[in-house]
C-alpha cells in the first residue's frame, strides 16, 4: 500500500470533502426523483436521471485520485459523514429502484391491456357502401 506523503495529505481533505457534497447532491437528486416519479412527465425523470449520471461520473473521477492510505490521513468526523452519506444513497438507491420496478410493471400492465383489447370489438362498417346509397335514415 503506498503511503501518501506530507505534502498531498492537505489535498486529501479536500478531494474527500468534495466526496461528501457529491453524495450529498446525489442523495438529494435521488430524494427529488421519488418525489416525483409520481407526478412528473417523464422529460423531468430524464433530467434527474441524467444529474445522478453525472454526479456518479464526477464521483468515480474523485475516486481514482486518491492515494491508497487515504482513510488514514482523514479526520474523524468527515470519515463519519462520508460513511453515513454513502449509507443514505445506497438506501435511496435501492427504494428508487424499487419504485421503478413497481412503475415498470404497471406500465405493462396498461400496455397488455391496451394491446389485447383492440380485439374485443368488431371493426366498424363503412356507411358509404353502395347497397346504402340510396337509404335514408327514418324520421
Amino acid at each position: 500500500m503506498a503511503q501518501p506523503s506530507p505534502s498531498s495529505s492537505s489535498s486529501i481533505p479536500e478531494v474527500l470533502t468534495q466526496r461528501l457534497a457529491l453524495l450529498r447532491a446525489l442523495a438529494d437528486s435521488l430524494e427529488e426523483a421519488q418525489a416525483a416519479l409520481t407526478t412528473t412527465a417523464p422529460g423531468i425523470l430524464d433530467q434527474h436521471t441524467a444529474r445522478q449520471r453525472e454526479l456518479c461520473r464526477r464521483l468515480r473521477a474523485l475516486a481514482t485520485g486518491l492515494p491508497d492510505g487515504a482513510k488514514d490521513w482523514t479526520h474523524d468526523g468527515l470519515a463519519n459523514d462520508l460513511q453515513e452519506t454513502a449509507r443514505r444513497v445506497a438506501n435511496l438507491s435501492r427504494k428508487y429502484a424499487a419504485l421503478l420496478r413497481r412503475r415498470r410493471r404497471t406500465v405493462d400492465i396498461f400496455c397488455r391491456v391496451l394491446a389485447s383489447s383492440g380485439t374485443t370489438y368488431p371493426e366498424p362498417k363503412l356507411l358509404s357502401s353502395p347497397e346504402l346509397v340510396g337509404m335514408r335514415p327514418k324520421g
